[in-house]
């Protein structure tokens, strides 16, 4: 008898490791040098969470081994040669019962793929439905011969029943919400300030989320009340560096904040607007679904963070995301004790599920206090590029990238509607400050929007990437984001609640106003060295005739969707000597890469209707651009410093060297 379990067990070791390898097969396309670099991996931290993944994929072993051995030892008691046969046999049961549930809810796995799972006439859905039942109805046999003749074994096989079922257990579903709807019975909050809730959204600018409105009828219906800013800039088209931003009210060039990755210090942190709000009592919360390039998590005064795990192990684990089991487990509650760093995890498009992400971000905001106000901070990556997720259906495959872009467009708006049902269930929209942001948008397609209009000529030379974001200045979609404000327990603020009304603003504003304009909502004094200014509802007017600075980040054009392993990792190789993994587990852009980087980016400042922008390959070089007429000239700075654009001129030379104390000219 036992060799019988030493060869099932051989055998079911042998076949768990067949089905793994057609969702590891790409990584075959790569050399062991540029899939991993093995200098980080062999990090201790990053150790230890790989020995951690190593650990949750062998418990899935182990409760599949389980299973399939105490069923068959049932078999073996009436005919004890079928032990092996029938170990096997539920071992591919419990196969075509996994295969078949990817083929449904995991059509992009590779598995699913090869059981063609794009087909609405996919045999393999009705075989994986047959093959469950069937899987069920022995198990209850066996269990219950087990528990007759051996009743250890019966314990151990409804644990590993019970853990493999886990996932399908259902949960609570979420609640629909009209925000222009009032709820007279909505209970009157005790809270002693209002919630803050910031909403950010990659990758949308916000002439794509007026242009592709059918898609996003939601978000369009928050844009249609509040006051909503059409000529607001992100300071730097990079999460990581425009959500510094946001939570500081500097530039990149005060704050130092210049690339992604950028190592943070302690004494800025504290200088924050997490900290502003932990002082006056508020649950602190930080949600967001792709953390490769955002170090951002409780250390900078977050009480809690919902997503994947931060650090240089989300350039590794990701990479072991396409695989039937784990993938099963993933989207669960167990599926995040197991796999921290791929649960709610956009990086891994083929697992990733929008629902999750919403439903792990309510869980943590009803945790908190309903007398303490909460503020929430969330940034939601679905319309990033690779533009997919687990269950998205190719319409038009994956050369069509408007298209592509539109579908997560459609999902995005409703992870945000189902955010705002959760939170009004919460009652956390009562008394709030409600800010719908984006960090950058997206320059997609063939025909792509410059400040110049119709005119592309200047592109030659100031174009630099139009692809992507971050990259250039001159791409109205990649700069122009969104920015809309309410505060639903302020009768002078516009209120959603009520009539609805909206009140458009055309004052060009940037991203360092929003923590200014959320202290003096809730009537705290300001720092004294801020970038940014209050803008309303805060104030009655948003101040004109201000300097706002813009800045690239590295240059890098994006792949095409349909993009390979070996295509992905060719874009960034050049890259990966830039980083390092420092004491805490997380990957930091070096000094010297930044020193060797930053004489290559593009800045540019925006006065009114004018922006200015340097060529990133001669300093001496300028764009001047009217955006109101899409007027432009080409000038250098001798010319510049003889024109009417001098004062912009010397507004971007003064924010080029931070060190200056004329940085206050933004004011």
């Amino acid at each position: 008898m036992k060799n019988n379990y030493l060869l099932a067990t051989v055998l079911i070791a042998f076949a768990y490791l067949l089905i793994s390898i057609p969702g590891w097969q790409s990584l075959l396309l790569l050399s062991p040098q540029k899939a991993i670099d093995w200098s980080l991996v062999l990090h201790p931290i990053l150790l230890r969470q790989l020995g951690y993944f190593m650990l949750a994929h062998s418990l899935i072993f182990l409760s599949v081994l389980i299973l399939c051995l105490s069923n068959a030892n049932a078999v073996a008691g009436f005919r004890p040669r079928l032990f092996v046969p029938a170990a096997i046999g539920i071992f591919f049961l419990l196969f075509y019962a996994i295969a078949g549930y990817a083929v449904t809810h995991f059509p992009w796995l590779e598995i699913a793929r090869i059981s063609d799972s794009f087909s609405a006439d996919s045999p393999y859905k009705t075989i994986g439905l047959v093959a469950f039942l069937l899987l069920v109805i022995s198990t209850v046999i066996t269990w219950l011969i087990n528990l007759r003749t051996a009743k250890k074994n019966a314990l151990w096989q409804g644990m590993a029943a019970l853990f493999l079922l886990w996932p399908l257990l259902p949960s609570a579903p979420i609640a629909t919400f009209n925000l222009n709807s009032v709820q007279a019975d909505a209970a009157e909050s005790v809270r002693p300030q209002p919630d803050v809730i910031l909403i950010g959204m990659d990758s949308v600018s916000l002439y794509q989320a007026r242009e592709h409105s059918d898609r996003m009828p939601f978000v369009n219906s928050l844009l249609a009340g509040g006051h909503n800013y059409t000529q607001a800039f992100t300071p730097l088209g990079r999460t990581y560096a425009a959500w510094n931003s946001i939570l500081s009210g500097r530039y990149p060039a005060t704050s130092g904040v210049r690339f992604n990755l950028t190592e943070f210090k302690p004494e800025q942190i504290a200088d924050m607007l997490p900290a502003d709000l932990k002082k006056l009592g508020f649950y602190n919360l930080y949600a967001q679904d792709e953390r490769r390039f955002n170090n951002i998590n409780e250390d900078y005064g977050f009480d809690a963070t919902v997503g994947p795990t931060v650090g240089a192990i989300d350039f590794v684990i990701p990479l072991f995301a396409d695989h039937p089991l784990s993938s099963y487990f993933l989207n669960s509650a167990i599926g995040a004790w197991l796999f921290p760093s791929l649960h709610n995890n956009r990086v891994s498009s083929v697992t990733y599920q929008p629902e999750t992400f919403v439903h792990s971000i309510l869980q943590h905001t009803d945790q908190a206090s309903s007398e303490q106000p909460l503020f929430m901070a969330g940034h939601f990556c679905l319309a990033h590029f690779p533009y997919r997720w687990r269950s998205y259906q190719p319409g038009k495959g994956l050369q069509d990238e408007l298209a592509l872009y539109r579908e997560s467009l459609q999902a995005l708006d409703q992870q945000i509607e189902n955010l705002f049902a959760g939170l009004q269930a919460q009652g956390r929209l009562d008394n709030a400050i409600i800010i719908l942001l984006s960090d950058h948008g997206e320059g997609l397609g063939n025909e792509l929007p410059l400040w110049t209009g119709t005119d592309r000529t200047p592109a030659k030379q100031f174009g630099q990437i139009l692809r992507g974001h971050g990259n250039s200045l001159l791409s109205r979609d990649q700069n122009n984001v969104m920015v809309n404000i309410r505060h639903t327990g302020n009768p002078i603020a516009s209120n959603p609640m009520a009539s609805g009304r909206n009140t458009p603003i055309h004052t060009p504003v940037s991203l360092v106003d929003i923590r200014p304009t959320v202290l003096t909502l809730l009537q705290q004094p300001l720092p004294e060295w801020l970038d940014g200014t209050p803008i309303p509802p805060a104030v009655p007017l948003a101040a004109a005739n201000r300097y706002l600075f813009m800045e690239t980040g590295i240059m890098m054009d994006l792949p095409q969707p349909d993009a390979n392993a070996r295509e992905l990792s060719d874009k960034v190789k050049d890259l990966a000597d830039g980083y390092s993994v420092n004491s805490a587990g997380r990957l930091v852009i070096s000094d010297e890469f930044i020193r060797f980087n930053l004489p290559k980016k593009q800045f540019g400042v925006v006065y009114n209707e004018e922006l200015l922008m340097s060529d990133s390959n001669n300093p001496d070089a300028f764009l001047w651009v009217n955006r109101d007429t899409s007027q432009w000239q080409t000038l250098n700075r001798s010319e510049l410093s003889q024109a009417p654009q001098e004062h912009l001129l010397q507004a971007l030379d003064c924010y080029r060297q931070p060190q200056n104390h004329c940085q206050r000219a933004s004011h």
